[in-house]
């Protein structure tokens, strides 16, 4: 008789692919719990929470959803989303603060530590061409200045396009359009969204 016959094989595989389960997620919260107390003994970190529910994880990604949401009712925010090595992750947000000054509302970062992804907001009183000159071009110098990417995490968009030329060298600038006008000649996907030089 095959083992997978067996009348109660699936009640086994069941049980022990729960109890497995059960395993890995104590296994990941232990490293968590281990992670964040090194952190916190380290000051890398002043405090922190560990989602252990359902509840308690959408109550925290409501809050992080809500970032947004908050700084638009300060003013006109200003979005970047760069990518740096991890030493160098909330370093902009500090030499913004100080070259805005008093001229920003807020200057605020946050994102994903694990790979290096910041997601800059800053709060400018009113939409203006002068406070944008405060901005750009600085923070994409800055960025590449630490071998960082001015687009991570949402892609170039249509404002950053042009941008491109600050992380990425004409080179490898010219192998993306190459591969753009390879996999999609008539420029369709995502059209004016993707890479400077193709579809003008």
């Amino acid at each position: 008789m095959e083992i997978t016959k067996i009348p109660w094989w699936d009640h086994l595989m069941n049980s022990m692919s729960s109890w497995k389960r059960r395993l890995e997620e104590d296994h990941d919260q232990q490293k968590m719990t281990s992670f964040l107390e090194e952190a916190m003994e380290k000051s890398l970190v002043e405090d922190g929470t560990l989602a252990t529910d359902s509840v308690k994880f959408q109550t925290l990604w409501h809050l992080r959803e809500g970032i947004a949401e908050s700084l638009m009712r300060a003013g006109v925010v200003y979005k970047y989303d760069f990518s740096f090595a991890v030493e160098d992750f909330y370093d902009l947000v500090e030499v913004m603060r100080k070259r805005l000054g008093g001229e920003a509302v807020l200057v605020c970062g946050y994102g994903h530590v694990g790979d290096g992804n910041l997601h800059l907001n800053i709060v400018g009183p009113t939409l203006s061409k002068e406070f944008l000159a405060l901005i750009e071009p600085f923070v994409f110098d800055w960025t590449a200045s630490k071998g960082g990417s001015v687009s991570a995490e949402h892609g170039l968009g249509f404002k950053k396009r042009n941008a491109m030329g600050f992380s990425k060298s004409d080179k490898q600038i010219e192998i993306m359009q190459e591969m753009k006008r390879l996999f999609d000649p008539k420029c369709i996907l995502n059209p004016y969204k993707t890479i400077p030089g193709v579809q003008e």
